[in-house]
């Protein structure tokens, strides 16, 4: 093997120096890559090759540089056009060839531009390593913080925020909600943003009662008012706020991506955050100090942690703060999937690489007169290898041109087809690391076409082509035709079982008991601004009920409701501690649940089982007693053996924790239902009136019609509904359920599709491999076949003659395949769903699919075989 290095990178080098130096230059790089065996031996050798080849470019450059006679023109040149003319010669061929790698590199570069886009390309911040997201999903309070910054040290610092607070935009254009970032003056100075147009604001601004000020993301900015050096100071009216434009922030500030046109103060908005322990609504950032390990910063916030738990047992029990990278909580949960993606892109390449050597190796048999000619002719086997190895890096460098422009039109559908909970989408880009990977990967792809011919003809007699058109080609060159099929079939059936066991979990996924009713029901998101519904309980309840009312009276729509949160959404329920009447339980066991209150015909709007009992009606109002209906879950947690009807429970709510509890009866049970996404089941969850609710802070929820016709048709309804109870009131997020519950599978969606794809266009090249094997076997065979039909040989015989030599490779590629297919298993266990990696019913189908692909491209070129003329073949 080291021989044969030796003489490809010696071909690489001009004929006068291989001529002068050739034989103690191999002699010296086989006695240093001996040298290299023992520990940092690949590092030595890495740097032999790296010597010669640079080596090589020094030689070429002296030998074509001022001495060059006028008119003498480079060999690797003149190896090129005599490429360009060969393929002008056999335009099928190359079609095929440049159609094999611009898939191979168009499609490989298109995911990788994913994956460098979400996972690899680093945040727009300064020294994003040092930025820990400290609590998610409102789970800390404002003096939690003070205390951590007042008794920690590993943090430089940290800030409060509460993502995707919603306003109402009036004043340019229909009124509509807006989300905003509400955050500490801190929380901008951790993430590290300096201001693109005007000032942030400053901790003395952000205080209950003071000036309402908006610092605007770049997006708005330029998208909404035209990039206007000329708009700070200005008024913008938020929830009929006037609020004052005081600087432009770049969009990496919304790194929740939710879309926020800006970062307000936040106990300017959240005045009651102020001094209120247990109000745990809101998240927090940190940025850990120079020289500090991230493992040692989280380890003093959890002892902080523990510390308030003992001093504040009442409102800080049950708090869990869990540091972790902001790169990592942005990019964790999709990076199975992209990982999986690119693996199956990888693979597609290596197919189009190995299929393509396959091609070029058996047009190399083809020409062996020729090549027999130009040995004969004074041209060295190393000359002829780097002709062969020129040819394949050309194809590599004009196929990955194609591919690059494939892969700009593969991003875009790529784009379209992945789920909105995909992070930095808008970073999808071919980028320059993108093009060079694309680049790469062109010329690795030409490299490894263009070494195996050359490496054949190092190790091959040039002059045995003169005899080529009166014997049978070698067996050598049938067998590395041969390994060349069964790898191609190998790496597609890892391919196919992989995109096999994903299609499997997908159609698990979707076929889950969602525990209601999708078809038919339309969703939107609606909001109560604070400056006109405040803490006014009755005028919201009151505003609820009577847009629930003009949607019933909406000719085509059944039931209307409305709903603090709808399946499919996460993060819509409020959590909470229910505490049970006569229960002796411990204070840190009580239940936690998730509280959904609900007005109108919600029950029957989704077409929510009713286990037992009854469901609310038009008697449960704010005057009479209190209900509750708990789900599935929650009964069984807590009454396993019993009957919950008839029991009383409290929730343990922050804000009026010292007027005690009000006890609710439960009066019915319903079925579970698949609250946050299809692949998780329902939590412990608490339903109850919206007039009987205990808080006033709950002015958002979400409306849900079910109607009689297509659900799509009566969004324009729906806002006329809502604006003839208040023509202020903003409309967001319409959207059927059917329409959230195939977001929630996109994911899943997303890589059964593109493996799919994949896993077909694999196959379409295994089986274009094997149809170009089997003519070229029959070609090559065609003496012999014409002997063997004049003797009478009847056509089965011939066609058996001719495929069975693939059987070999076909077993060993199948037997391969699998092996790689359950070693790799492993990788798809956090992307699939109620399925094994290794599941045998697909491994099954995907053997049978693969062994008919090969069958049916192996039967037009074999039957071609028993139409050849025995005595032209005589003659030939």
């Amino acid at each position: 093997m080291a021989g044969l290095l030796a003489r490809l990178l010696l071909a690489l080098h001009p004929r006068s120096f291989r001529s002068e130096y050739g034989d103690d230059v191999r002699a010296l790089f086989l006695e240093r890559w001996r040298d290299g065996r023992g520990p940092g031996g690949l590092r030595l050798r890495a740097h032999l090759i790296f010597d010669l080849l640079r080596s090589a470019v020094r030689e070429w450059r002296d030998a074509l540089g001022g001495s060059r006679r006028p008119g003498r023109t480079s060999l690797i040149g003149t190896d090129v056009r005599h490429l360009a003319r060969w393929l002008a010669r056999t335009p099928g061929f190359a079609l095929s060839a440049l159609a094999t790698l611009a898939l191979g590199v168009g499609a490989t570069t298109a995911i990788f531009a994913l994956v460098y886009g979400v996972l690899l390309r680093p945040l727009a911040y300064p020294e994003p390593d040092r930025l820990a997201l400290i609590a998610r999903e409102g789970m800390v309070s404002l003096p939690d913080v003070e205390d951590w910054r007042a008794r920690g040290r590993a943090f430089a610092t940290i800030g409060l925020y509460m993502p995707g607070w919603s306003l109402d935009l009036t004043g340019l254009g229909d009124p509509r909600p807006v989300a905003t970032i509400a955050a500490e003056a801190q929380y901008l100075e951790v993430l590290g943003l300096e201001p693109i147009r005007g000032r942030f604001f400053g901790e003395d601004e952000d205080r209950p009662g003071g000036e309402r000020v908006i610092v605007l993301t770049e997006r708005f900015w330029r998208a909404e008012l035209g990039a206007d050096p000329g708009a700070i100071g200005r008024t913008l009216t938020l929830s009929g706020n006037p609020t004052t434009v005081i600087g432009v922030v770049a969009d990496a500030a919304d790194f929740d991506e939710i879309d926020a046109i800006g970062v307000v103060p936040l106990t300017v908005e959240l005045p009651w955050t102020e001094g209120q322990r247990g109000t745990n609504n809101l998240d927090a950032i940190g940025r850990v100090a120079p020289g500090v390990p991230f493992a040692d910063a989280a380890a003093e916030l959890t002892e902080i942690t523990r510390q308030l738990v003992e001093e504040y047992p009442r409102t800080n029990r049950g708090k869990i703060v869990e540091p972790a990278p902001l790169t990592e909580v942005l990019v964790g949960p999709v990076r199975p999937a992209l990982r999986v993606a690119l693996g199956a892109v990888v693979t597609l390449l290596l197919i189009a690489a190995v299929n393509l050597a396959g091609l070029l190796l058996a047009r190399v048999t083809a020409r062996r007169r020729e090549l027999a000619v130009r040995s004969a002719l004074g041209a060295g086997r190393g000359r002829i290898a780097r002709q062969l190895l020129v040819e394949g890096l050309a194809l590599g460098v004009v196929g990955g041109g194609l591919g690059l422009l494939l892969a700009n039109l593969l991003l875009t559908a790529v784009r379209g087809m992945l789920p909105a909970s995909v992070p930095r989408l808008e970073t999808l880009s071919l980028s320059g690391p993108v093009l060079l990977f694309g680049l790469g990967a062109a010329v690795s792809a030409g490299f490894l076409c263009g070494v195996f011919p050359a490496l054949r003809e190092l190790r091959s007699d040039p002059l045995a082509g003169l005899d080529a058109g009166r014997g049978t080609g070698g067996r050598a060159r049938h067998r590395a035709l041969r390994s060349i099929l069964a790898t191609e079939i190998a790496l597609a059936m890892a391919l196919l079982a992989t995109s096999g066991i994903l299609i499997k979990s997908f159609e698990r996924l979707w076929s889950v008991p969602l525990g209601f009713e999708p078809a038919g029901t339309l969703s939107a998101r609606l909001v109560l601004p604070e400056s006109r519904y405040g803490n006014d309980r009755e005028a919201q309840t009151r505003a609820y009920g009577s847009i629930v009312d003009r949607l019933r009276e909406t000719p085509g729509v059944t039931e209307a409701a409305f709903a603090l949160s709808v399946p499919l959404v996460p993060g819509g329920a409020v959590g909470n501690v229910m505490l049970i009447a006569g229960r002796d339980v411990e204070a840190n066991r009580w239940p936690g649940v998730r509280v959904r209150p609900v007005h109108g015909d919600y029950f029957s709007a989704l077409k929510l089982p009713l286990i037992r009992g009854r469901v609310f009606d038009e008697t449960d109002r704010e005057s009479t007693q209190p209900v509750a209906v708990i789900n599935r879950t929650l009964a069984r947690d807590w009454w396993p053996d019993g009957d919950p009807i008839g029991a009383r429970v409290a929730l343990r709510d922050w804000h009026q924790f010292s007027d005690g509890p009000v006890w609710m009866t439960i009066v019915g049970v319903v079925d579970d239902v698949k609250a946050l996404s299809l692949a998780e089941g329902d939590e412990p969850a608490l339903y109850q009136p919206y007039a009987q609710r205990q808080v006033t802070w709950q002015r958002f929820g979400n409306l849900v019609i079910r109607t009689a016709g297509d659900p799509e048709g009566f969004e324009r309804a729906l806002k006329e509904a809502v604006w003839a109870v208040d023509p202020l009131l903003a409309v967001s997020q319409i959207r059927t359920l059917s329409d959230r519950r195939a977001a929630s599978a996109g994911r899943e969606r997303f890589l059964a599709l593109t493996t799919a794809l994949f896993a077909g266009s694999a196959l379409l090249l295994v089986a274009q491999g094997l149809w170009g094997l089997v003519a070229y076997s029959v070609a090559e065979r065609r003496r012999e076949i014409g002997v063997r039909v004049a003797l009478g040989a009847q056509p089965t015989r011939v066609i058996g003659l001719v495929t069975r030599d693939l059987l070999l490779p076909t077993l060993v590629g199948s037997a391969v395949g699998l092996g790689i297919a359950v070693f790799s298993g492993k990788w798809l266990e956090s992307a699939i769903f109620e399925v094994s990696p290794t599941d045998p019913g697909v491994l099954a189908i995907t053997v049978l699919v693969l062994i008919s692909v090969v069958a049916l491209a192996s039967a037009i070129p074999a039957r071609g075989a028993t139409r050849v003329d025995p005595l032209e073949a005589i003659r030939e």
